[in-house]
């Protein structure tokens, strides 16, 4: 019911800074404080009760700098001394015994009947008090006690009482209709309300000429209304550019494709040269001479970038870029390529031709068909021939990369299986693997009864002990000259392995690349 009361003042126009909650216990300002908090009301607790709650243990009571938006929350006894504008009071008790505890005490009922300057709103059971207070029983003859909250609009001076519940759900305004006048000089439409009317909008319809001279209606808060006859007109027009540009867009595309078939068409009469083929030549002659002439018509002259010169359209050729070139230097161009062997050009852009009409031009390339439909048989025919040599050599160039790559990889399959037979391989001089290690250094082939030192693998003749006792492979930490552990045999295997493995690829591997391949996999067997 506080909080409802509070929210209700704050809304008529007051400020927090005018409005202090007085409560009798600590309890009871926490609880105020946790629902004003709720609500997104800012409120605002002073040091003496800060510091109370504090020392009763109830700590984390969120609450803000005192300002003009703040709603202080204080006890009765630490406001002792302070006034403020409006004091709503919480004399809520609750108890099975009806107990009011200190809150009949002359001395706080006389604090708190004495800190408001203009108003004070109280909520509590008046008949709780007066059974437990004679000084709440005689206050009661003297205070105006209902069970709501007396109201008086500001516009319209009719008294009215408004319960808890209406309070609560707020709809606790006046019911007459507002009346004021607006900046546009319409009354209100809203019923009275309390906030102002800065950002009412009035709904009054109004008229209005548009700038063609269109008079319509609008809505009076519209301040910028769209003329609905221009908006029409407007969008009919959109309507219509939209329709014509895609008709263009249609017609450009047909014309395009006329001039594409022209001289794909022109191009497949330069490849028909037998005698099987006359009829379809002739046909073909037919049907260009017919295309020629629309094509003229359709299309107008360009001028070429390199000779300035201005052709038919159908007689040059037209990058993305829109660069024009004629036939005269398309011909020109070629031929310096394909007569003085000067390939580079061709060879970069893989057999078609770049654009020339500008250094820095970026546009696709001219495909064999396209130069095909420019230029003159002969000068095709120096270009494809250009080009199929290009392809030979291209050719040429990959088989032998294909040979020296077979050649590299028999050389290394070659290192490699001497690698895997004579280092990685543990065996007895004569090439007998061993698999077995016994601890036992020196040892003898079961199957050349060959006697060798286990360290280096060296042949010993008839004993191998007396070597084995001075291999310089054998560990010097070894307390027994002729055994070891399996362990430190293995590690010192692996070592061994390691060395002669790079004695053998620097002396006889002289690629580099082979070389570090070889280690590479080698190196993962040991």
């Amino acid at each position: 019911m506080v909080v409802s009361i509070v929210r209700y003042l704050l809304a008529h126009g007051y400020d927090g800074m005018d409005i202090v909650i007085l409560v009798p216990y600590l309890g009871q300002l926490e609880c105020i404080n946790t629902l004003l908090n709720k609500s997104s009301m800012q409120t605002y607790i002073d040091d003496l009760d800060m510091g109370e709650l504090l020392r009763a243990g109830i700590q984390d009571q969120k609450h803000h700098a005192k300002n003009s938006k703040t709603v202080q929350v204080a006890t009765i006894d630490n406001f002792q001394g302070n006034e403020a504008n409006i004091v709503v009071a919480s004399l809520v008790r609750s108890n099975k015994e009806g107990e009011i505890g200190f809150v009949g005490g002359e001395q706080r009922v006389n604090v708190l009947f004495s800190r408001a300057k203009f108003g004070m709103i109280a909520v509590g059971s008046m008949s709780t008090l007066s059974k437990k207070s004679q000084c709440w029983k005689k206050l009661q003859h003297h205070l105006p006690v209902s069970n709501g909250m007396k109201i008086v609009c500001k516009h319209h001076p009719t008294e009215k009482t408004i319960s808890a519940e209406e309070l609560k759900k707020g709809s606790c305004s006046c019911n007459e209709a507002c009346g004021m006048l607006l900046k546009c000089g319409h009354i209100c439409p809203f019923k009275c309300h309390p906030t102002s009317h800065a950002k009412v909008k009035c709904n009054e319809e109004v008229s209005k000429e548009c700038a063609q001279g269109h008079r319509f209606n609008h809505r009076c808060d519209d301040q910028n209304p769209n003329c609905p006859s221009c908006e029409a007109i407007t969008k009919d027009a959109k309507k219509g550019a939209k329709r014509q540009k895609k008709q263009e867009a249609k017609q450009a595309k047909e014309e395009h494709q006329l001039l594409l078939d022209f001289l794909a068409k022109r191009a497949l009469l330069k490849s028909l040269h037998d005698k099987e083929s006359l009829d379809e030549i002739k046909k073909l002659k037919l049907e260009l001479k017919d295309m020629e002439g629309k094509v003229r018509e359709i299309f107008p002259k360009k001028s070429c970038c390199i000779c300035s010169d201005d052709v038919e359209v159908y007689d040059g050729i037209t990058c993305s870029n829109d660069h024009f070139l004629c036939k005269v230097c398309v011909e020109s161009q070629l031929k310096t390529i394909c007569e003085n062997n000067y390939d580079k050009p061709l060879r970069e852009a893989k057999g078609a031709l770049r654009c020339f009409g500008d250094p820095g031009c970026d546009s696709e390339l001219f495909s064999p068909r396209i130069i095909a439909s420019c230029v003159s048989d002969k000068v095709y025919h120096l270009y494809m021939e250009a080009i199929k040599r290009l392809a030979r050599e291209e050719k040429e160039k990959e088989m032998a990369k294909e040979q020296r790559r077979e050649n590299d990889l028999s050389s290394k399959d070659k290192h490699f299986k001497i690698i895997t037979e004579t280092i990685l391989t543990l065996s007895c001089p004569n090439g007998h693997p061993f698999l077995d290690f016994e601890n036992c250094t020196a040892l003898a082939c079961s199957t050349c009864k060959a006697q060798f030192c286990a360290w280096c693998l060296k042949d010993c003749g008839d004993d191998a002990h007396p070597h084995v006792r001075q291999c310089p492979w054998r560990h010097s930490e070894e307390a027994d000259p002729y055994f070891t552990t399996e362990d430190r045999y293995n590690r010192i295997q692996e070592n061994r392995k390691k060395h002669l493995l790079k004695e053998y690829l620097e002396g006889n591997v002289e690629e580099r690349s082979l070389r570090e391949e070889l280690h590479r996999e080698a190196t993962l067997l040991i």
